[in-house]
């Protein structure tokens, strides 16, 4: 792994990359903690459903990273376990 790759891994901040496609392409550690999957699990389902169960919500998420704009965005985000938890996210 890099030396990059090693920083992103384990910077205590949510770092994902996520296709168009809403697909999560790879995940770092404290995404893994905080949202309580592991990268293989989610890859497995419907990740933006299962984190954001209102269709308008999750419709909202996708135009967000379809934008691909470089702004930011504030999301209520379900975790695994059900709790929902406010995350800022970078495009």
């Amino acid at each position: 792994m890099s030396g990059l790759a090693t920083i992103l891994a384990r910077v205590p901040l949510l770092v994902c990359c996520v296709g168009v496609d809403g697909a999560l392409v790879w995940a770092n550690e404290t995404w893994e903690r905080t949202l309580g999957w592991t990268l293989a699990e989610a890859q497995a389902g419907d990740l933006l459903a299962a984190c954001y169960p209102d269709a308008a919500a999750r419709a909202e998420a996708v135009a967000f990273l379809q934008a691909a704009d470089g702004s930011w965005r504030t999301f209520e985000t379900r975790t695994r376990g059900g709790a929902v938890r406010r995350i800022e996210w970078a495009n």
